[in-house]
């Protein structure tokens, strides 16, 4: 991922913040072990997978970006089983540009 330090509005930045927590794996920035996703459960059925991850996306998102709801999460199927996950958000009221 390429990091904008200074992005242009504030949806650039919420949506480059919201791409970073969901492609950052828990564990992997060094003091910080609890920013990202866990990603532990990958060997189960696809949807208990999916239903675990949108649950770890959500509360994730609700902990690292409050400046947003999430709306739904969906996923599209990737290469060699991959699950991808697509999240719908808006901007949560009380947000200010």
């Amino acid at each position: 991922m390429i990091v904008n330090f200074s992005p242009k509005s504030i949806d650039e930045e919420i949506h480059q913040n919201v791409v970073c927590i969901i492609e950052t794996v828990a564990g992997s920035v060094p003091l910080n072990r609890s920013f990202g996703l866990d990603s532990t459960d990958t060997d189960l059925p696809v949807n208990i997978l999916q239903a675990q991850m949108t649950n770890r996306i959500i509360s994730a998102l609700q902990d690292l970006e409050p400046r947003i709801v999430v709306e739904a999460v969906t996923y599209q199927p990737g290469e060699d089983g991959k699950v991808n996950p697509n999240v719908k958000y808006k901007i949560a009221e009380g947000v200010t540009f």
